[in-house]
């Protein structure tokens, strides 16, 4: 994010979401959606300010990036003039790992030849040209929302009212039954719509009394 903007983004300040809460049913469901879960580093400029953020995703089975598996990275590039390019690369196992830690080596031999402990900055790496970041609230997309509640009438159209109170278009529904009796889980797949949206009406969603667990939500790469 830093290279193509040419200014210093904070890792700090960036939105990071793990896959410590991603399921096999989210993953079933991806499947069944034509899709896989990956997790992402997205970068796009936003006028004078960085979008840069980390999350899983849902990736069309279509998508380049769906078939990086195992230990492989990939770097997914859409330029102006160059298009769309892919880069992939081992990012796991011992001889990438030695290949890294050398590299840190010869750079901290470099920096200590010139009198320095720290690795040596790039020009435009320094305080004063921090980038403006987006706040994940003001991102969009379409989402993946599971809902997991008690087999009672009238929780679908709660659901719904909410969703629709928040602005949020649907695109698709499915209902399923969970292995524990007496218990439904409710997909929804939404039009394009802002976060702050969605986490408003998935925490209203979440304080109905049927909704017997914390809800799902994972974006789709756009």
């Amino acid at each position: 994010a830093s290279l193509c903007s040419g200014k210093r983004v904070d890792f700090e300040k960036i939105h990071v979401t793990g896959i410590s809460k991603i399921t096999a049913q989210d993953i079933a469901f991806a499947k069944e959606l034509g899709c896989c879960v990956k997790l992402l580093g997205i970068y796009h400029r936003d006028g004078d300010r960085v979008d840069a953020r980390v999350h899983p995703c849902f990736v069309s089975n279509e998508n380049l990036l769906s078939n990086v598996n195992g230990v492989i990275n990939a770097v997914y590039l859409k330029c102006d003039n160059l298009g769309e390019t892919v880069q992939t690369g081992a990012g796991a196992g011992r001889l990438p790992t030695a290949s890294a830690v050398v590299a840190d080596l010869v750079s901290l031999a470099r920096s200590v030849d010139q009198g320095s402990r720290k690795a040596l900055p790039m020009g435009w790496f320094n305080v004063d040209n921090s980038a403006t970041l987006v706040p994940i609230s003001e991102t969009s997309a379409r989402y993946y929302l599971r809902f997991t509640s008690r087999d009672a009438c009238g929780v679908l159209a709660k659901i719904t009212s909410i969703l629709a109170e928040n602005n949020i278009s649907i695109e698709t529904i499915i209902q399923k039954n969970v292995k524990d009796p007496g218990k439904v889980s409710i997909v929804v797949i939404t039009e394009k719509t802002l976060d702050c949206k969605a986490s408003k009406a998935v925490d209203a969603i979440d304080a109905l009394p049927e909704i017997v667990e914390k809800s799902q939500v994972i974006r789709f790469l756009a």
